[in-house]
């Protein structure tokens, strides 16, 4: 009976409300951070103070919801068509229309601008959470693919590659990873929990 209502499937069917917890959870961080007068109790200070961790129940939740969409419809290029016009509807219309006022207001460089679009900046891209997602959505049938084939043990091999490599290299990239360790210290994450849901 508890395994009935404690699974992943449940879980992806609360999804909206989830996605919007952890959403409300960043905003929260950002204020709190941009406003460093804002203290309340310590407790709370603390939770505002974690907010990121949002990022990684959103992925988390991302590579459960994933499996699922998935296992109803594999077709690959219908499964990069739904999200990839999803991420270009956001760019065009929120992102492009915000780095154009920020290069207007603050007057930078062209080749800054067009470094922010590209993600191609030497300092984070104000939307590299949209790059990580499509980085995720691009890896993700294949992971699917090894996942219905029974090779979960090679997926969490590549993880453990993935994270060794991350450890060897940061000591000789500093600089471009103390930029970028936002969204390559996350992937996992998500395909951790893409892992999950199959054996759910």
């Amino acid at each position: 009976m508890l395994k009935d209502v404690f699974n992943w499937g449940n879980l992806s069917k609360y999804r909206n409300e989830i996605y919007g917890f952890s959403i409300l959870w960043i905003i929260f961080h950002h204020i709190f951070q941009a406003i460093p007068k804002i203290r309340y109790n310590w407790a709370f200070s603390q939770a505002l103070y974690h907010g990121d961790i949002g990022v990684d129940i959103f992925l988390f939740m991302s590579g459960i919801c994933l499996y699922f969409s998935m296992k109803k419809n594999s077709h690959i290029l219908e499964f990069y068509r739904k999200r990839f016009s999803k991420i270009l509807k956001v760019f065009i219309f929120f992102c492009i229309p915000y780095l154009i006022y920020r290069y207007l207001y603050f007057q930078n460089s062209p080749t800054v601008f067009w470094q922010q679009i590209t993600f191609t900046t030497s300092t984070i891209s104000s939307f590299w959470f949209l790059l990580c997602i499509l980085i995720c959505y691009l890896i993700y049938p294949f992971l699917f693919k090894l996942l219905e084939k029974q090779q979960g043990k090679y997926i969490l091999g590549l993880i453990g590659i993935y994270v060794l490599l991350l450890y060897f290299l940061v000591p000789h990239y500093q600089e471009f990873f103390c930029q970028y360790q936002l969204l390559f210290a996350r992937i996992p994450i998500f395909m951790g929990g893409g892992i999950s849901s199959f054996y759910h």
